[in-house]
């Protein structure tokens, strides 16, 4: 998040890190900087330019597509919109193998934490200092 000179990347309440597209310049200093390769940057209309020749985005893609700004960086912000309403992140609620949680790290009784705890869970590279709060299961 330092890497950015605008400000526009910041923690929000729930300390997650997001994007204000308002104040993103597309510079990709943070793309650059972040040790996690989560970032991404669309510089041309995705809905103009099919996946495959041949094969244009269906109506629902579309739609889709028109919400992610051109000319600025975007990160996964843990559907920020659903976890502030009280329900999980999609990628949480539409898991056929039910092997992601979601969920209060600061509850020790917290389903996540009991998981966290059963699989020995632990975040990407901790050691870089950056505060992770998203665990994986089988690391070496």
């Amino acid at each position: 998040m330092s890497a950015c000179p605008t400000g526009a990347s910041y923690y929000d309440e729930n300390q997650c890190v997001q994007v204000d597209y308002e104040k993103c310049i597309g510079c990709r200093m943070c793309i650059n900087a972040c040790p996690y390769n989560a970032r991404s940057y669309h510089d041309v209309d995705q809905s103009a330019t099919p996946y495959y020749e041949g094969y244009e985005m269906t109506p629902y893609e579309e739609m889709r597509a028109s919400e992610h700004p051109i000319g600025v960086v975007e990160k996964c912000v843990m559907c920020k919109e659903r976890t502030a309403q009280g329900e999980e992140p999609s990628c949480v609620k539409t898991c056929i193998t039910k092997s992601r949680w979601f969920g209060d790290l600061d509850d020790p009784t917290s389903e996540i934490n009991v998981m966290i705890k059963k699989l020995g869970a632990k975040p990407l590279m901790e050691d870089l200092g950056t505060k992770p709060s998203v665990y994986y299961a089988g690391l070496v």
